[in-house]
């Protein structure tokens, strides 16, 4: 066996035989770069592993892995061998550390294919011994203070001698500390020692080793700084101040700050939970009266929190009247919710479109938001709705009406009277009981003369404005000459030419008077009484025409009797025109309901009526009509029966007039209005007006003085007037009526 040095190995296997033809093979074995101190065998076996040869190489400080072999054929070797390489501990007959084995083929001639082993051989250490996992006796590869030739134990922690215990037979190995500012605690990575080194303490931990009054003994003061170690700083005190804005005694959360000093300029302590949640507002803090404001008063619950249940709960629904809302805080009391529905709109009925609510109208509410009715307004200042010329702040006219609503009638105005109102004519002329006037005549234009006429030949005129009532009656005491005889007169009609009025009554008696004697004196065809004429001057030429109680309708020009022109049946109470080519005349055909009749006579053709159509009708007759142009008319009747004409043959029954159904007894327009005046033969009468937006405020009858009745006290038959400042009623025992008186 031969122990050869690294560097003489390739020498030795290719200087055995010179021959360059000799047959060889190369062989690389790798090895860990550590393993400095043991040896490998190498050997080449026969296929009968018998040794043909053997080399131990050793001195191997200064060597790198690979190793290099160049295994040359031998004379008598077969041209197959085993190259084995065997890493061994120390020694070469140590502990086996690894080993390799390749095949070689050596026939040929020269070096052949280049073959490679790799063997692992640790020694981390460098102590020559390679550890026990990889088959060594190293039992710490880490240090080469533990290695298995060591008899000896180091207080280190460590197997010294490899025989599997540590320290044995020393004292128990301890931590020992740095203590820095000698205050017997040290820090630091503590060093471990069987014994007490100098300097080093047994006690670690100290947080700060330059500071002897800061270690895990100290006891903690409020200093911003960890006293004892504990990783904490100045516990067990309380250093929390809270801003205090607004000075109220409570602090905001978000306004901490941290003090040992015993006061912090602007901040306050906080016991509990009891942070300010307003410190801009010194009425927000904890324990104030909660009020319902949107705010959070006393920091708890959010805001208006005791306002959110109860009768009124604060975001409940409610109503203000018929208008829906919430509940939402009261601006004007803090204490308490309020409906935030704004109350409904009372809106009243504005039927004459003057802009002004019925005073007297039923309202109708209207919410916010919801469409506004039409014909209402938001407002109740019209005291007469049915008339546009009637209103708040209206101009004042001379009608005896309350113009202007301000409960006075034509004030500041002189309306031609002597006291400018409506009231009863007190003249002996007109009479008391035993005097019924039954019709009324004016000047169409001037208004006077004024005749009167009635029951049992009664009969006056008023010749001005400022003179005394005339008496032309049948009767008297002492007695008139100028009477036109004891016939009750329905009648009358005055000529514009000269004044003089014409009677029609009783048995179909006709009559002329000139105002200072009864003239033309005639008996109508038929005999029923005379209720109703009218009548024309063409050409100078007077013609009347004439209705009959037997529906006959006569003409009459005075100086020659009155002359049949049809007679129809039936009964006719009324007859009017503005010219003789068109006549309408009312009246009734039968009894009960349904029996009115107004038939029209046109373009003078007298002898043949045209029958109207009433929209509806009602029981009794048709007493007056009353011709406002060519295509306005209005009939009245009993029962408070009311009829508009528009020009065509049909005529509309118009809503009846507040009150008791009486029998309607004249009808009368103003010129150039549509508006009527009609009264009736209740008991007592009444004047009522209507315009064509319904029935309005009529004329106020005022008193002269307290015996003066304040209204009419008996029946009313007839209405004349030439405007609404100029009109005149009579009735029953002597009544007439003026405006203005």
């Amino acid at each position: 066996m031969r122990h050869v040095a690294i560097s003489a190995l390739c020498v030795l296997f290719l200087a055995c035989n010179k021959k360059e033809e000799q047959a060889g093979v190369q062989v690389l074995v790798n090895y860990t770069a550590s393993f400095k101190k043991g040896c490998f065998v190498v050997q080449v076996l026969d296929a009968a592993n018998q040794e043909l040869d053997r080399h131990e190489l050793t001195e191997l400080e200064n060597k790198e892995s690979p190793l290099k072999f160049a295994v040359l054929r031998r004379e008598g070797w077969p041209e197959k061998v085993q190259f084995i390489v065997t890493a061994r501990e120390q020694k070469c007959d140590g502990a086996q550390v690894d080993n390799g084995t390749e095949e070689l083929d050596l026939s040929g001639t020269g070096v052949q294919t280049q073959k490679t082993l790799t063997l692992v051989t640790p020694d981390a250490d460098g102590d020559g011994f390679v550890p026990t996992a990889n088959g060594g006796t190293d039992c710490n590869d880490g240090s080469n203070a533990a290695r298995p030739d060591r008899t000896d134990e180091a207080c280190d922690g460590l197997d010294n001698n490899c025989n599997g215990q540590l320290d044995e037979g020393l004292s128990p190995r301890t931590e020992f500390f740095v203590d820095g500012d000698k205050d017997g605690v040290g820090a630091g990575a503590p060093v471990l020692a069987c014994a007490a080194p100098p300097t080093l303490v047994a006690t670690g931990g100290d947080c700060d080793d330059t500071n002897p009054d800061r270690a895990p003994n100290k006891q903690e003061q409020c200093n911003e700084v960890d006293d004892d170690c504990d990783g904490a700083t100045d516990e067990g005190f309380n250093k929390e101040w809270y801003g205090d804005g607004d000075s109220d005694t409570f602090g905001a959360q978000s306004k901490l700050r941290l003090s040992c000093a015993d006061q912090v300029a602007g901040h306050v302590r906080v016991i509990g939970n009891n942070f300010d949640c307003d410190d801009g507002d010194a009425e927000v803090k904890p324990g104030a009266v909660e009020k319902c404001n949107n705010r959070d008063d006393n920091c708890v619950g959010g805001a208006d929190e005791t306002f959110l249940t109860g009768a009124q709960p604060k975001g409940g629904s409610c109503l203000n009247d018929t208008c829906g809302g919430i509940y939402v805080c009261d601006t004007s009391n803090d204490t308490q919710t309020a409906c935030n529905a704004q109350p409904p709109t009372l809106y009243y009925p504005d039927v004459d479109d003057d802009e002004q609510g019925a005073s007297d109208g039923v309202a109708q509410k209207v919410c916010a938001n919801d469409p506004i009715p039409t014909d209402k307004v938001a407002n109740a200042l019209d005291c007469d709705d049915a008339d546009n010329g009637t209103k708040s702040m209206g101009m004042e006219v001379c009608d005896a009406i309350d113009n202007n609503c301000n409960g006075q009638l034509d004030e500041g105005l002189t309306c031609g009277g002597v006291l400018g109102r409506l009231g009863r004519v007190y003249d002996s002329a007109t009479g008391g009981d035993g005097h019924d006037w039954r019709t009324v005549a004016v000047h169409p234009t001037a208004g006077y003369p004024l005749w009167v006429a009635g029951l049992g030949g009664k009969l006056v005129r008023k010749a001005a404005a400022a003179t005394a009532f005339e008496n032309h009656s049948f009767g008297e005491t002492p007695p008139t000459s100028t009477h036109c005889g004891d016939w009750d007169w329905y009648a009358a009609w005055v000529r514009p030419s000269d004044g003089h009025v014409f009677l029609g009554g009783e048995g179909g008696r006709v009559a002329e008077h000139t105002g200072t004697a009864c003239i033309n004196s005639e008996d109508a065809p038929g005999g029923g009484n005379v209720t109703s004429m009218v009548g024309f001057e063409v050409n100078g030429v007077t013609t009347l025409y004439l209705a009959n109680t037997d529906a006959r309708l006569s003409t009459w020009v005075p100086g020659s009797p009155p002359v049949q022109q049809r007679d129809a049946g039936g009964a006719y109470y009324a007859i009017h025109a503005v010219d003789p080519n068109l006549l309408l005349v009312a009246g009734t055909v039968g009894g009960g309901a349904g029996t009115q009749s107004i038939v029209e006579y046109a373009n003078g053709v007298l002898g043949t009526d045209v029958a109207h159509t009433l929209g509806s009708t009602v029981s009794g007759g048709v007493n007056a009509l009353w011709m406002g142009s060519s295509n306005l008319a209005y009939a009245v009747g009993d029962g408070g029966a009311l009829w508009r004409w528009n020009g065509t043959q049909g005529w509309n029954l118009q809503p009846a007039a507040p009150g008791t159904a009486v029998s309607f007894s004249s009808v009368v327009t103003p010129p150039g209005l549509d508006v009527i005046y009609v009264v009736d033969k209740g008991s007592p009468g009444r004047l009522r007006r209507k315009t064509q937006f319904g029935w309005a405020r009529a004329p106020v009858i005022t008193p002269a003085d307290q015996a003066d009745p304040p209204n009419v006290d008996k029946p009313l038959y007839d209405i004349a007037m030439t405007s609404v400042g100029e009109f005149w009623m009579v009735g029953d025992d002597g009544r007439v009526y003026h405006y203005p008186q």
